[in-house]
């Protein structure tokens, strides 16, 4: 188990600049590793994140990256600033809270309106619009079009989430 940064730093090679593990050469005799994979990219994707098994663990390396340069495991969530899961660049990674990570989300891809915190009211023939605080859900208004419903779920994230905050359309 990898416990601290200095056992990963002997096991991996970190580049904060591309955000890409590999293994680091070691003893044959250590018993812990096949030196087969020394100079190889460590990990793959599972489900959308990078992960990394070391002696029998997953890890998910966007975790291990924060370990290894900073020295500590992360106490909260750690956060891809622009959204991709895969893209473990130092830079890319922010300590984040729930509800902070969650408001980093892109719209739902099976989402009907097509915008983020917006869905059509169906007895009542209008928009409305949501957005959830902690756990707690906070209902913004009901509107004519969706768009006015998504403007104000844009202006509450704004407002409640400050740089974590994404556009309310997919892909932003």
């Amino acid at each position: 188990m990898v416990t601290t940064a200095e056992t990963l730093r002997t096991l991996l090679e970190y580049n904060p600049v591309t955000g890409v593990f590999v293994w680091r050469a070691r003893a044959k005799n250590s018993g812990a590793f096949n030196s087969n994979f020394a100079g190889k990219i460590a990990g793959n994707n599972n489900d959308g994140y990078w992960q990394i098994e070391i002696f029998g663990k997953a890890y998910k390396a966007h975790r291990l990256a924060w370990l290894y340069v900073y020295g500590e495991w992360p106490p909260f969530e750690l956060d891809h600033e622009n959204r991709n899961k895969l893209d473990n660049k130092i830079k890319n990674l922010r300590k984040a809270t729930r509800s902070q990570n969650e408001m980093n989300k892109i719209v739902r891809s099976d989402s009907k309106s097509g915008i983020k915190g917006v869905w059509m009211h169906k007895r009542l023939g209008r928009w409305t619009s949501q957005i959830n605080l902690n756990g707690k859900k906070k209902h913004l208004g009901l509107f004519d079009t969706p768009e006015e419903a998504g403007a104000a779920y844009q202006k509450a994230s704004a407002e409640m989430f400050g740089e974590y905050a994404v556009g309310a359309r997919a892909g932003f």
